[in-house]
């Protein structure tokens, strides 16, 4: 016992050195990460201020579609005839599109001003054209499955003749000319949707990002503090 009571004591004082210089360690990691949270958060007026910016032009789009869509379609509601007064239907006055036009505006805007005060300077590094160009490439995609398809298609009706291959082609364009006919009927409706919908898929477009910026940020913190 008298033999193995100083060995117990270097092993507890051992132990106390490997605890207290874990402790400090881990005292130095979530300092290192309340240091980059505050430069983080620093960057919120900023942040904000480049939402706002990104999104005026979301504002132009509406104000400018509603002018083209009334100038068109809708008229000037007081008797005179727009260039398609003939085939349109039900309109919406201008004053209203460009009221909805401001509130469609407003939420876009708002959702990104969220975001921004939230993430601080993780918000949009590289701008909104990253996830942009990424929508427009899978737009691009299909398009070109689409005339790949088209294409296989008029080359297995090469053999069939000259009828087979404009009947493949005069088909769609028929049934486009006839959507886009039905279309300018009820533009302004269309139109009044888009400014209802755009908003909406925007707000949740925004709680996905904000739902998976947390969870990276989370993950980040995690790898921090390890």
């Amino acid at each position: 016992m008298a033999r193995t009571a100083p060995e117990a004591v270097l092993e507890l004082e051992a132990r106390s050195r490997d605890a207290r210089a874990a402790e400090q360690r881990a005292q130095a990691l979530r300092e290192r990460w309340a240091e980059r949270e505050r430069h983080r958060l620093a960057g919120r007026n900023s942040a904000v201020a480049r939402a706002v910016g990104w999104t005026l032009p979301l504002l132009a789009f509406w104000l400018l579609g509603s002018w083209v869509v009334d100038a068109l379609f809708g008229g000037e509601h007081t008797g005179k005839q727009s260039i398609y007064q003939s085939q349109r239907g039900a309109s919406v006055p201008l004053a209203a599109f460009v009221v909805l036009s401001a509130v469609a505006w407003l939420v876009q805007c708002g959702c990104e001003v969220l975001l921004a005060r939230v993430q601080g300077r993780d918000y949009l590094l590289y701008g909104p054209w990253s996830w942009l160009s990424r929508v427009l490439g899978a737009g691009g995609r299909g398009l070109s499955k689409a005339s790949q398809a088209m294409s296989g298609a008029a080359r297995r009706t090469s053999g069939r003749g000259l009828g087979a291959v404009l009947l493949v082609g005069i088909v769609p364009l028929a049934l486009i000319l006839l959507l886009l006919s039905a279309l300018t009927q009820m533009a302004s409706l269309l139109w009044l949707l888009l400014l209802i919908a755009g908003p909406a898929a925007h707000a949740v477009a925004a709680g996905v990002r904000l739902h998976r910026w947390r969870q990276r940020h989370a993950e980040d913190e995690r790898r921090a503090l390890a």
